[in-house]
């Protein structure tokens, strides 16, 4: 898709154009200021997040995994239970 049919793409599904270069600059300060960050912290915070979101996806994936040996286990108890 080339640049003008992105345009009209974007001013079909939004109806109005996109906005730009310098107003989303504008937007960003101003969404800087109102939190009294500046986009280095931003960065920072955005790379601690992601930390913080592996450290609990991985905390997850331990949690299925116990949860699926429990399960598994507790087959293999039935089943040898059927069996005798």
């Amino acid at each position: 898709m080339n640049k003008r049919q992105a345009k009209k793409q974007y001013k079909k599904i939004h109806g109005h154009n996109p906005p730009s270069e310098r107003q989303r600059k504008a937007a960003q300060l101003k969404v800087y200021e109102a939190y009294g960050i500046i986009p280095e912290q931003m960065q920072a915070l955005a790379a601690d997040t992601q930390k913080a979101w592996d450290v609990f996806a991985r905390a997850i994936a331990g949690a299925a995994r116990a949860a699926a040996e429990y399960f598994n286990n507790l087959a293999e108890c039935l089943e040898e239970r059927e069996d005798n």
